[in-house]
């Protein structure tokens, strides 16, 4: 089923890749408040795959921030969000991992970002809001 739903929203780009939507929803659970969990996440990244700058987030084409936090089963008490639109606007892709069906994706970089960089993708991802489906389920780990 989700892969239908992805295969209905995903549109084959002219370098043969699948692109999202740009008003895909696009989470990344915490709060963000600094890049500092941002850079750890995309070193760690960078350690797994040498060459490669990337950071974890989730993606469902066509599902709000909360639904695509159920469906990836995030543990945090909080996320952030934004839309695919708004981080390609700053030149990165966003790229869902084949297989996957959590709707885990990446935000690609073509280098190791930069310190500004991160803060002005940090910014486009807003406020923290609640993970209500974290609660209701009664995860504990954060």
């Amino acid at each position: 089923m989700l892969a239908r739903v992805l295969r209905s929203y995903l549109r084959a780009t002219s370098k043969g890749r699948l692109e999202l939507p740009g008003d895909s929803a696009v989470i990344r659970g915490g709060s963000l408040d600094h890049i500092g969990t941002m850079r750890r996440n995309i070193d760690a990244h960078n350690e797994r795959f040498p060459c490669e700058w990337a950071m974890s987030v989730n993606c469902l084409p066509g599902k709000s921030p909360k639904a695509v936090a159920r469906a990836s089963r995030l543990p945090n008490p909080t996320l952030c969000a934004t839309t695919v639109g708004r981080i390609q606007a700053l030149g990165y892709d966003v790229c869902l991992d084949p297989g996957r069906k959590d709707g885990h994706a990446n935000v690609q970089f073509e280098a190791e970002p930069s310190d500004e960089e991160l803060e002005t993708l940090r910014r486009v991802f807003g406020s923290p809001i609640r993970n209500d489906w974290r609660r209701k389920k009664g995860w504990n780990r954060t």
